[in-house]
């Protein structure tokens, strides 16, 4: 409560379109007599307003006037407050985010993360995708945005799990005179981070006639995933015989001799 006007002064004097101000170079309405009437302008009040500084403008306002001679009437027709806020000096507002996040998943994940810290005025910070949010597999920016303007980034990556799948078995025939073939094969497709992946024997190796396992693994991963295929060299050659050269024998003529 306070004692705004605290006057006496003679009958028909209004207040009109009055304004008391604690910061006006004018001064106090206590100064005004019956010849200013009807006051109107801007004065300090009785007692300063900044008794209210610090408290919220939320909530109802009461004016009160009180004319303590009984023979005298009147009304109030309008009155207003008017709450200047007062900016309050904060330091600049910085914005750090969580760290990068990586995990493994066929699919996609619900990922909670930490929110931003904060220093300064920086008012409310919203996330895009939010914490909570589904997160699909591949790499995802999460964008961090404050009221005051100033940003910050990191990234939610969710890796699938290798998973290598080898080339069809392969049948062929021998290479010419040769009991066996070289082959050269496909490498194995693969899904998710396999790292490098090998196979044993190698494509362009030479294979033996009959029946040969290749075994390939992508051992630069934890959970070293492999697969096996066949190689199949059959001997297609029809064999050949090379007769030797013809052969011409010369008789030799026989002597008898009787004595």
């Amino acid at each position: 409560t306070l004692l705004i006007i605290d006057n006496t002064d003679g009958s028909g004097n209004n207040f009109c379109q009055t304004l008391l101000d604690d910061e006006t170079a004018n001064p106090s309405i206590q100064t005004v007599v019956s010849a200013d009437a009807p006051f109107t302008g801007t004065f300090k009040p009785n007692l300063p307003l900044s008794i209210f500084d610090g408290e919220t403008g939320n909530g109802t306002w009461n004016l009160q006037a009180q004319d303590f001679f009984s023979a005298d009437v009147g009304n109030i027709r309008a009155f207003s407050l008017i709450i200047t806020p007062t900016v309050c000096q904060t330091s600049p507002c910085v914005l750090t985010c969580p760290g990068n996040i990586s995990m493994t998943s066929a699919t996609s994940v619900t990922i909670n993360y930490a929110q931003p810290t904060l220093t300064g005025g920086c008012g409310v910070v919203t996330c895009s995708p939010a914490s909570g949010s589904m997160f699909p597999v591949g790499m995802t920016t999460v964008t961090c945005t404050s009221q005051a303007g100033p940003t910050c980034q990191f990234t939610v990556t969710i890796t699938a799990p290798c998973a290598i799948t080898c080339p069809a078995n392969i049948t062929k025939s021998n290479d010419p005179n040769q009991c066996g073939a070289v082959v050269t094969y496909p490498a194995p497709t693969t899904t998710g981070t396999c790292g490098t992946v090998t196979c044993s024997p190698a494509s362009g190796s030479f294979f033996p006639k009959g029946t040969t396992t290749v075994s390939c693994d992508a051992s630069g991963t934890a959970a070293n995933p492999d697969c096996t295929f066949t190689v199949t060299v059959n001997d297609t050659q029809p064999p050949s015989i090379t007769c030797p050269l013809n052969v011409t024998a010369r008789r030799q003529q026989s002597i008898i001799s009787v004595w």
